[in-house]
């Protein structure tokens, strides 16, 4: 299932756009202003639809958090003037939604904007693990012609972590990336996950973990081989 977040502080707008899609099957989780979200609120987030005028000016937002997260940003707005969608596109927004909106056309510009991720996301991408150059596909890892497979919460995890090689995260993030929903699963499952990948990881000599005690758990990006 999909993910959606919606910041609007018009809780009418907010109600009308979770409804919309909501019954599209997406799952949605709003928020009215910036104060109530943090980097972390966007992890596993695969969409977020941004109103431009709020108390903390939507684009600045964008700025904000456009390193950081590499998903769609959708902006809607009434200000439809030429000037504010250039702003919008240049702040990182990756799409502009004019309100008043027709739902069918903010359903397939959302519909549009996720099957593109998708299909980038399923495209090989370069990891550098440890000063090794590998391939990360769907649920496999690359090396010299050899593969290693993984479970889709391996996968996960290792997308996490090598999209963010400079940021450490506690278990408590990666548990709730990889269990978005609620589960009886324990967070100590997670230490688990971290061992299995490691352990996978040795057939190349490579160790892409680094464990921040009491801390979490970190990319390397470069370093020693085991």
């Amino acid at each position: 299932m999909y993910r959606i977040l919606i910041i609007d502080d018009d809780k009418t707008i907010t109600r009308l756009l979770k409804n919309a899609l909501s019954t599209e099957g997406y799952e949605i989780y709003t928020a009215n202003s910036i104060e109530e979200i943090n980097t972390c609120d966007f992890l596993g987030i695969d969409l977020v639809l941004l109103d431009v005028i709020m108390p903390n000016n939507g684009i600045e937002i964008c700025r904000m958090i456009r390193n950081d997260i590499k998903i769609p940003i959708l902006f809607i707005s009434a200000q439809t003037d030429e000037e504010n969608i250039i702003k919008c596109i240049t702040a990182g927004g990756d799409d502009f939604i004019s309100k008043p909106f027709s739902i069918r056309e903010l359903r397939a510009r959302v519909k549009m904007h996720i099957r593109r991720d998708e299909r980038y996301l399923k495209k090989k991408k370069s990891i550098l693990v440890n000063g090794q150059s590998l391939e990360l596909s769907e649920y496999k890892v690359i090396m010299n012609d050899r593969s290693l497979f993984l479970t889709k919460k391996e996968y996960h995890i290792i997308k996490l972590l090598s999209d963010n090689p400079d940021r450490v995260f506690s278990p408590e993030e990666i548990y709730e990336y990889v269990y978005p929903t609620s589960t009886e699963t324990q967070i100590r499952s997670v230490a688990e996950y971290i061992y299995q990948i490691r352990k996978k990881f040795k057939a190349f000599g490579l160790d892409p973990i680094f464990t921040v005690w009491g801390g979490g758990y970190s990319w390397k990006k470069c370093s020693s081989r085991v």
